[in-house]
């Protein structure tokens, strides 16, 4: 029973994938897809909330990114700083509003980018510094 180092270990892992996921998706052996925040409750971003990771480790180095949520005037914010040791051949990042919101429209700078309905966002894996602009609307 808890506590006990094995739980402990067990419950950080839990909470890391919460954050952070990389994933071998090709089956070759090596991590390829870097997944952030795609299992984060959705109350985490209610109107004013703020998801923050910094100098995350990952198989492609270490990552931080942050999650602004400003439901209140329609908008969300991210920012992701990408490991630099290795590039992953795909990143994503999904924007987990409450329950009734979804993103419309994303802007990386100021280029338009897709949003799916789940709110994911493909990122570009050779960027260093990525900003994004998310238009919510109810769902």
């Amino acid at each position: 029973c808890p506590p006990n180092s094995a739980a402990n270990g067990h419950f950080l892992t839990i909470l890391r994938h919460l954050l952070i996921q990389d994933f071998d998706m090709d089956d070759d052996g090596k991590p390829d897809t870097l997944r952030l925040a795609f299992a984060t409750p959705r109350r985490w971003l209610k109107d004013g909330q703020i998801i923050s990771v910094r100098q995350a480790p990952t198989a492609f180095g270490p990552v931080s990114f942050s999650i602004r949520s400003d439901i209140g005037q329609g908008q969300a914010y991210a920012e992701v700083d990408m490991p630099r040791r290795n590039q992953p051949k795909k990143a994503l990042l999904r924007i987990r509003l409450p329950d009734g919101w979804q993103a419309a429209t994303a802007k990386l700078g100021e280029q338009p980018v897709l949003v799916d309905d789940q709110g994911t966002i493909v990122l570009p894996a050779s960027a260093e510094h990525v900003a994004i602009h998310c238009t919510l609307i109810k769902s």
